[in-house]
């Protein structure tokens, strides 16, 4: 959408913050299981996806990207999960903005 969401630390700035002040990661409200694939059931199968998600200052989950997995099938079936999460926003002093999460989507059969 051509926002700008974070910024990247350049060698000289390694142990500075990005943005100085009180940043407050953001809370999960509402976070729906992802359905277990067909294929992954069928086969009695496990599988782990790790999404990486950027967090609105409203909350919703913007963009979420697939940064390791065992399986396709889990990994689209992750991200339409991720999709429909719902946070308490990050705060940086007090003021709601945007961040990164990282989320493991862990498929188990029951």
């Amino acid at each position: 959408r051509g926002e700008v969401v974070y910024e990247t630390q350049g060698e000289t700035q390694k142990d500075q913050p990005v943005v100085p002040g009180l940043f407050v990661n953001p809370s999960p409200l509402s976070t729906p299981s992802p359905k277990y694939p067909k294929a992954l059931k069928k086969a009695h199968s496990v599988a782990d996806v790790t999404v990486v998600m950027v967090i609105t200052p409203d909350g919703d989950v913007l963009d979420a990207t697939v940064v390791d997995s065992s399986d396709q099938d889990s990994s689209s079936s992750a991200v339409d999960a991720v999709m429909k999460y719902r946070f308490k926003p990050a705060t940086l002093d007090g003021k709601p903005v945007a961040s990164l999460a990282k989320v493991v989507c862990k498929f188990r059969v029951r």
